[in-house]
């Protein structure tokens, strides 16, 4: 009932975009048959995104714990709801990749999954989250790191040049991200404990808070971000959005917390936890009190029905920090 009510959700609000839009072409991702049981979410496809639109680049860096592909799923879902809020504030993403959280492929992190790239290993997002949840998908993922923020400090520094990760395609590949345009969005999804805290020398990067990281700058724009072109992005226009368990918590309040959201899926709490330690919340709110947007959620109400309100809310919180 949940995974439809979203579905209902997304149709009537891309049905009524690409009514105003000539340029809307309504289509399936993927097209394989849905594990869940409720049919593809149905994805759009702008032909021609619209002159005053607000365009943005995203970075999805997701935990991916094995077997867990309800989780996988639910990342998905909730992903897509919050793109076509966006879209209602005139944001539309142009390039979407997706990146592992702490696992590297041959001790470096890798880009799993570029929206439109010939190289990608699934033809979808949702088929890519599956993927590597499953054994064959992480046997491409042979090592690990502990620290958040440490995949998203290396890649940083080299989408630039980094390709979609394929190790069947010949030679290095081009880089998949274009020189940016207004603003880009990075995602930070989990569902298992972090390993440090906020504040934790363990956590640092490059000997800093990571939220003082993230927000420093030089003479190109945000110093941990190199994308393709001759400037980056000033960091008050990368935004930070969470998605995760509850921190400093205990176990028994963070179960009471999830089975007490609308429809959760009880099933998932398999495969999530609480974390004793506390990093996204310290994290936001160093990047907030800096001049950026950092956001927080709750990934047991991201896989709820109250998602549809959320993601509602934080895209108009996205659009007020971009205009």
């Amino acid at each position: 009932m949940k995974r439809q009510l979203k579905q209902l959700f997304k149709i009537v609000l891309v049905i009524g975009l690409c009514a105003g839009l000539t340029s809307c072409t309504l289509i399936r991702d993927g097209g394989g048959e849905d594990p869940g049981g409720g049919g593809d979410l149905p994805e759009f496809k702008f032909n021609d995104i619209p002159i005053d639109a607000t365009v943005v680049d995203a970075l999805v860096l997701v935990d991916l714990p094995r077997g867990a592909a309800g989780i996988a799923r639910g990342y998905y879902d909730y992903f897509a709801l919050l793109e076509v809020a966006l879209i209602t504030h005139g944001i539309f993403i142009r390039n979407l990749a997706v990146a592992p959280l702490y696992r590297q492929q041959s001790h470096r992190p890798a880009l799993l999954y570029g929206r439109g790239s010939p190289d990608n290993l699934r033809p979808s997002m949702e088929e890519t989250l599956a993927y590597f949840v499953s054994d064959d998908g992480l046997a491409h993922l042979d090592s690990r790191v502990d620290t958040p923020g440490e995949n998203l400090a290396a890649l940083g520094m080299n989408l630039d040049r980094e390709p979609i990760f394929n190790p069947s395609a010949s030679g290095e590949g081009r880089a998949y991200f274009d020189p940016p345009e207004e603003g880009f969005l990075v995602f930070h999804l989990t569902g298992t404990r972090r390993q440090c805290s906020h504040g934790e020398s363990a956590c640092a990067l490059n000997d800093k808070l990571p939220g003082q990281y993230v927000m420093d700058s030089d003479e190109l724009g945000a110093s941990w971000l190199r994308l393709p072109g001759p400037s980056s992005l000033p960091p008050e226009n990368i935004i930070h959005i969470s998605i995760n368990t509850d921190e400093d918590i205990e176990y028994q309040d963070f179960v009471d917390n999830c089975v007490s959201e609308p429809s959760f899926p009880q099933s998932y709490l398999d495969f999530i936890e609480n974390s004793p330690k506390t990093y996204y919340a310290p994290f936001m709110s160093e990047i907030n009190s800096r001049g950026g947007l950092g956001i927080e959620l709750d990934l047991c109400m991201a896989f709820s029905t109250r998602a549809i309100t959320s993601s509602l809310h934080t895209a108009s919180q996205i659009n007020q920090h971009l205009h």
